[in-house]
């Protein structure tokens, strides 16, 4: 049944709830829109036709994905102009990721960047933000994740309160999507590991790690610091289990091309990557990060890092 885009399910978006879901969509369009252009300029160099055709599906199919983000942030856009008389505020969002990442890389290499960083990493992350961001604002169902739609993300903005069945299966058929996408890479990368590319091949997961890890605290954004201790430790929390999460999707995409002799490498370099990108911000911004704030106050446990 098909949930009717009411004025109340309009107005269930509160500023701040509205605004956390405006940055979660446009994130995960960036991410989207950059890893089509870099899956297209691989494309370009991909051995044979096969794996030729393959990208550039892909990249057809993220860029599907950016455009129906778009569409969404849209339709949030214009709803929170005629709730407010006033354009909202655009922040300017430069993907983490895209076709620079394989300008000059090798055919494993820019495989590696593509799928196992780009995808596996921060576009997954990015994905998993905004349903959690949609659902703890109450406008994604408590069970959107696990039941998709039969037709993928053909659907478009159906905004209600949840925010429309459309959304639920849109979001479980991206990440359905996605993964399909990121079991063709991994199967290439564990290929090439066995055909004599392994230190190329872990070189540049390693070298993604860095580049992922940074990415995730993107130092160059100056985020709002929550000065009730409760909300610090509970924001905090939530940052640090993603990031954890994140890292061990890396660690993961390693041991499933073969190469988990790299894991215990591989979570040192990401721990290192998101001190060096704490020091960042500190030196950017003045201030500690408020995840690093959390943690020098022990409002964190220190299980997962």
């Amino acid at each position: 049944m098909k949930c009717r885009d009411t004025a109340a399910g309009r107005q269930a978006l509160n500023p701040h709830a509205r605004q956390r879901l405006t940055a979660a969509l446009e994130d995960l369009c960036a991410h989207k829109a950059g890893l089509a252009a870099a899956l297209l300029a691989l494309s370009r160099r991909a051995p044979g036709d096969g794996h030729r055709e393959t990208l550039r599906a892909h990249s057809a199919e993220q860029r599907r994905h950016a455009t129906l983000c778009g569409q969404w942030l849209a339709r949030l856009r214009r709803e929170e102009q005629s709730a407010y008389g006033v354009p909202p505020p655009r922040r300017v969002c430069v993907p983490a990721f895209g076709p620079d990442a394989v300008a000059h890389s090798g055919w494993h290499e820019g495989l590696v960047a593509c799928y196992l960083t780009g995808l596996g990493v921060l576009t997954a992350a990015a994905l998993r933000s905004l349903r959690h961001t949609a659902r703890t604002a109450g406008v994604l169902s408590s069970h959107g994740s696990s039941h998709g739609s039969s037709h993928g993300t053909s659907h478009g903005p159906s905004f209600g309160s949840p925010l429309g069945p459309s959304l639920d299966s849109a979001l479980a058929g991206m990440a359905r999507e996605d993964a399909g996408q990121l079991a063709y890479g991994l199967t290439v990368a564990r290929d090439g590991a066995l055909s004599g590319h392994a230190e190329g091949i872990a070189a540049a997961c390693l070298d993604g790690i860095d580049a992922a890890a940074r990415a995730l605290v993107n130092p160059g954004r100056q985020v709002m610091t929550p000065m009730v201790p409760v909300a610090l430790a509970q924001r905090a929390r939530t940052l640090d289990d993603r990031w954890n999460a994140a890292r061990e999707e890396a660690v993961g995409h390693l041991v499933r091309s073969g190469l988990e002799a790299y894991g215990e490498q591989a979570r040192r370099r990401w721990d290192a990557a998101l001190d060096r990108a704490f020091d960042e911000y500190r030196e950017r911004w003045g201030t500690q990060h408020f995840v690093q704030r959390a943690q020098a106050a022990g409002l964190l446990t220190p299980a997962a890092r």
